[in-house]
């Protein structure tokens, strides 16, 4: 339900805001970066999850089954942006 360029895009987003982070925290632990890192990861999973609810509803709103959604949307998380 999400594409591969959003995926490279969410992965940089983490990617970047955790080395932005550690430049701001140079004296940080191993412990202190994974929990930071986790920390950016349960937000986006967050975000995603919103989005896929979000066409969900969209598709029930319609009446379109949820296996019709899965297989018409596969790959695509747009609707949900």
């Amino acid at each position: 339900m999400i594409n591969q360029e959003d995926q490279e895009k969410l992965a940089n987003e983490v990617a970047k805001g955790l080395r932005e982070w550690m430049e701001q925290h140079p004296e940080t632990t191993f412990a202190e970066i994974e929990q930071e890192l986790w920390k950016r990861v349960s937000q986006i999973q967050a975000e995603v999850v919103k989005a896929i609810m979000k066409r969900i509803e969209a598709a029930q709103n319609e009446g379109m089954a949820l296996k019709k959604l899965m297989e018409d949307g596969e790959g695509n998380a747009e609707s949900g942006k």
